[in-house]
């Protein structure tokens, strides 16, 4: 008698929708502890449990994918994260999540790179007396940069430089 109960949850299962999968497993719990079929009904149960998290979470994977498509790694970082070890996602997500922190990691050293390529040329155009024009290199390091304080502080000497300058000369020069 319990044979048409697995059947009809396996039944059920083929469809592989979250729905489908609980009423399986609802159906398969519905064979009794101690008989012949429980321990495959119980094989069935987990199988239909672990499909069910994958279907429930595949969407905040795709989420997390979408969001580290656009460039936005450390939101698609933040989403897998809500993944716990037990989860049958769990090893994609952090698979993942290492790949998105090596993309930050790139993106970050190549933004060092060009910080000090232009820290680099203002100081360059501040020996050639052309301050104005090294401040507006300067600045173009935005804060929370490793160079920012250093850009500060080269901003506010040049600005210095810049007024005894034209202090010195009868006009502003041309830059």
């Amino acid at each position: 008698r319990d044979l048409p109960l697995l059947w009809r949850a396996r039944e059920l299962a083929q469809t592989n929708t979250i729905s489908t999968l609980q009423k399986a497993i609802a159906t398969a719990q519905k064979i009794p502890r101690g008989h012949q079929l429980r321990v495959e009904a119980q094989t069935w149960i987990a199988h239909w449990h672990r499909q069910t998290q994958i279907l429930e979470g595949q969407p905040t994977l795709d989420k997390a994918s979408y969001q580290a498509e656009r460039g936005n790694y450390h939101t698609a970082i933040g989403i897998v994260q809500s993944f716990i070890p037990s989860h049958p996602l769990y090893n994609m997500a952090q698979t993942k999540m290492t790949q998105w922190r090596v993309a930050v990691t790139l993106i970050e050293k190549q933004r060092d790179r060009v910080d000090q390529d232009l820290l680099n040329r203002a100081g360059e155009l501040a020996m050639e007396e052309r301050f104005t024009t090294a401040i507006h290199h300067a600045s173009q390091i935005t804060p929370g940069r490793p160079l920012y304080d250093e850009a500060q502080a080269a901003i506010r000497q040049w600005v210095e430089e810049r007024e005894k300058f034209w202090q010195n000369h009868s006009s502003p020069p041309e830059e």
